[in-house]
Parts: C-alpha cells; structure tokens; sequence
C-alpha cells in the first residue's frame, strides 16, 4: 500500500471529523479531489493527510480558499495549492528550505499563533509568509496581496499541518 494513491472520493465514505489520508504521488504530479458538499450545499469540511518524506495535513476548505491539490515538490517539501476564484494560496512545509524566494521591499516580523513569522509585501499588502514549527520550515505565497488580518488567518490555520 506504500505507493498506492487514492483518487476516487467516491469510494470513500467520508462524515465531516473524517480525514482523507493518501501517498503522495511522484514528484510534480498532482492529484485533485472535487470538493464535496451536503446535502444543503455547503461544503463538508474534511482534512486531507499527505504522507511522504514530509508529512502534512491540510484542511480542506481555509475561509474562502478551497483545496486544489496537494502533493510533494520533492523528498523535502510538501505543497498544498488553494483557490478562491482567480485568487491562489500556496502553503509549503519543508525539511529545510521551502524553496520560496521573494524579494518584496517590506520585511515584517511578527507574532502569529505564538510563532515569529516573516512577512513580505508591499503598500498593497502581504505576499508572503515564513515560519518555523517542530523542526520543520513553513511558507505561504499568494498571487494577490493579503492584508494582515487575512495572513494571520492563513498561518494560524495552517501552523499546526
């Protein structure tokens, strides 16, 4: 079952406290879950668990944001890409670098969930966030600025992954 991948939802019967858990598929491939709803239409929110060299667990749906895929990068990172229309979110954790490079003119220590967190952006708002938790190295990158508020949401909601 090592290499295995689940990709039909279908086949699984799933309740809201439930967890999909997966092997990652090979390096740069990506795997897509539809998103699942009751039967009022809202989204049920469940958790995926990627198992690879670096394991994580990422929620589903994050505020607006609705899980696209999620998978390994390589043998030290896993990635995890959120969507909210043309808006895009994506969390890294890694085993040292997490392979993020941003070069905004605004640098911003803070402190979010306990953890001092980087941040960077610009007069618009925040593009990225860096963070370290339990030996591991944690990223999110957006393609449209965030302002405070909703970076904080972002990394209090993923720290724990």
């Amino acid at each position: 079952m090592k290499n295995t991948v689940l990709t039909k939802v279908s086949a699984l019967v799933l309740s809201a406290a439930a967890s999909l858990s997966f092997i990652a598929p090979s390096v740069g491939a990506r795997t897509v879950i539809p998103p699942m709803h009751n039967a009022n239409g809202t989204p049920v929110i469940i958790q995926r668990t990627v198992v690879n060299t670096v394991p994580f667990r990422v929620p589903y749906v994050l505020g607006s944001f609705n899980l696209g895929n999620a998978g390994s990068v390589n043998a030290n990172i896993s990635q995890a890409t959120y969507y909210s229309g043309s808006r895009q979110v994506v969390f890294r954790k890694a085993r040292g670098n997490t392979g993020l490079v941003a070069n905004f003119p605004g640098t911003y220590h803070v402190n979010i969930s306990g953890r001092s967190v980087v941040l960077k952006g610009t007069n618009q708002g925040y593009f990225t966030a860096q963070w370290s938790s339990g030996g591991y190295n944690y990223s999110i990158s957006c393609n449209t600025p965030m302002n405070y508020a909703q970076m904080e949401f972002l990394v209090s909601h993923l720290t724990n992954s």
